[in-house]
């Protein structure tokens, strides 16, 4: 039986190492199910650090480097390319460009299959963005391009892929500008949608946009980078739910999620995730780099997990106990270890 939203309290947190697992269960032959499986090239084995503050971490294993079902890997890549973006955008703001996200989204109902509206609402953006209509529209508002990223969450009406965009323009944009272009860009959306057949979009919330200050603050106080990077990593408001909430669900148990997210996989397996306007990093210039806080903690490397050693780890799915027994210091780690060492003798 599917959670309901207001249950979902009750289950229980769990780690990203755990969903990372109950994934690895669900997909066989996706790349999430060898994560940090094999030892990178050149290394004897792989190290594992703490800091001051009690964290543990592994390097030298090879990720999987999946955005869509790994929740270990696509949260760190996800990371990463918010602190890109957000550095776009500052450049862009600080030479007096606009700066508003786009949201895009349509009507749709719970028989609505993700792969069939998935595939329409890749057709509808391309439509969108095509024609004599949409050439005008780039023209009139100087639009030098944009950053997008399309996501899929799941609710009473079913699956409902929808897009984010932060859209650049050569000047800035002001309240009232803002309202005027919704307006022509939900016109050529509901267009575009029709052509396609998706359903109408809702005036009021077919075409969504919010603006930015002329502060880079503000850009990242609202979250423009964050929400465009890491959208299927937040949680989904109302009812509805993001691809890892269905996860966690599944890990509590629920088999409906575990198809719900298989399903998602399966649809959106080797897509890309971020997509740049050609021409648009030439258009904006070099991005803003924020400098890099000192950190206050070191890293200390505790040990090197012999590859033996990390085959019995990978075998027996031990890394969040590993992680665990790192966090309390190198005496605990080697006897973690050395307690593996005799299960295998005994075994």
């Amino acid at each position: 039986m599917l959670p309901q939203s207001q249950n979902r309290k009750q289950l229980p947190a769990f780690s990203r190492l755990e969903l990372r697992e109950a994934a690895q269960d669900l997909l066989p032959g996706f790349a999430v199910r060898r994560c940090q499986h094999r030892i990178a090239y050149g290394r004897e084995g792989v190290d594992v650090f703490s800091d001051t503050t009690g964290r543990a971490w592994l390097e030298g294993a090879v990720p999987c480097q999946s955005v869509w079902t790994c929740p270990s890997c696509a949260a760190r890549i996800a990371d990463a390319r918010a602190e890109d973006v957000q550095g776009y955008i500052d450049a862009a703001l600080s030479k007096g460009h606009g700066v508003a996200l786009v949201t895009l989204t349509f009507a749709h109902q719970k028989t609505d299959l993700l792969s069939a509206t998935a595939a329409a609402f890749s057709k509808a953006l391309k439509v969108f963005k095509s024609g004599r209509a949409a050439a005008a529209l780039r023209e009139k508002w100087g639009i030098l391009g944009e950053i997008r990223a399309v996501e899929a969450t799941h609710g009473a009406n079913g699956w409902h892929p929808h897009s984010h965009a932060i859209l650049f323009t050569d000047k800035g944009l002001r309240a009232a500008d803002l309202e005027i272009l919704r307006g022509e860009m939900f016109d050529l959306w509901a267009a575009a949608c029709k052509k396609t057949g998706l359903g109408a979009p809702t005036a009021a919330r077919g075409v969504d946009i919010a603006g930015a200050k002329h502060a880079g603050g503000y850009v990242a106080k609202w979250g423009f980078a964050t929400e465009l990077t890491r959208g299927h990593l937040k949680k989904a408001q109302g009812a509805g739910r993001t691809p890892w909430q269905i996860l966690a669900d599944y890990a509590a148990g629920c088999a409906r999620s575990g198809r719900l997210f298989r399903e998602f996989a399966q649809q959106f397996k080797g897509k890309r995730q971020l997509f740049y306007s050609h021409g648009l990093k030439k258009a904006i210039g070099k991005p803003v780099k924020k400098p890099k806080q000192k950190r206050l903690d070191f890293k200390i490397r505790l040990t090197t997990v012999s590859a033996l050693d990390w085959c019995l780890i990978v075998e027996w799915r031990l890394f969040r106990q590993l992680l665990h027994a790192a966090a309390g210091g190198r005496e605990r780690l080697e006897a973690f270890l050395g307690g593996l060492r005799w299960q295998k003798k005994a075994a």
